[in-house]
């Protein structure tokens, strides 16, 4: 991959990045090291690459953690808080799993017109 030629290309760009492992936490990297603002919504027990650390933290060392549990209400409106104020959301849920947790994307672009909505999944 070429190197970024322009780190702010995407300065003022906020992203929130709800995947885990390697796919999302690699395209969101991209996009922080093209200027975005990254922050990372994960599981009380983190993102399962933490059991590699040196993965985890070269994809993650610079976005911002926060923690939610995507099982609880609280969660849920940490969740509708952030993306209310993002302009991207990268999941790499299930299909219709943000649906059910009552975020799918008509609930979410009510909160938010301008958000858009990436969906990295192997299913």
């Amino acid at each position: 991959m070429a190197p970024i030629q322009d780190p702010t290309l995407l300065a003022g760009i906020t992203v929130l990045d709800l995947s885990r492992n390697l796919p999302g936490p690699a395209t969101s990297l991209v996009l922080q090291q093209m200027g975005a603002t990254v922050i990372k919504l994960e599981p009380p027990h983190g993102d399962d690459a933490k059991s590699m650390p040196m993965l985890y933290k070269a994809l993650n060392s610079e976005k911002a953690i926060v923690t939610a549990d995507f099982r609880t209400p609280e969660g849920i409106q940490i969740l509708k808080d952030h993306a209310a104020k993002a302009d991207v959301l990268i999941d790499g849920f299930r299909p219709g799993v943000m649906a059910d947790m009552g975020c799918g994307y008509d609930t979410l672009k009510a909160l938010n017109p301008r958000l858009v909505m990436c969906c990295i999944t192997g299913y």
